[in-house]
């Protein structure tokens, strides 16, 4: 009856794990766009963005 190493079959048992754990990642990638999609529409649309948050006067309009 041949037998196996431990260290063999502690490397194939490792690779079992790491392939389980992708394929149950790849499971979960449309759930996880899903949600940041839900988080973006859920945040407020109408937020100023200050690129210079120590700019004096943030709400100034652009010289015409």
């Amino acid at each position: 009856m041949p037998t196996i190493s431990t260290d063999r079959l502690s490397e194939k048992l490792h690779l079992l794990v790491e392939s389980a754990i992708y394929i149950i990642f790849l499971q979960y990638i449309p759930v996880i766009f899903q949600v940041a999609s839900l988080l973006v529409a859920l945040t407020y649309p109408g937020h100023i963005v200050i690129y210079a948050p120590r700019d004096p006067l943030p709400c100034r309009c652009d010289v015409s």
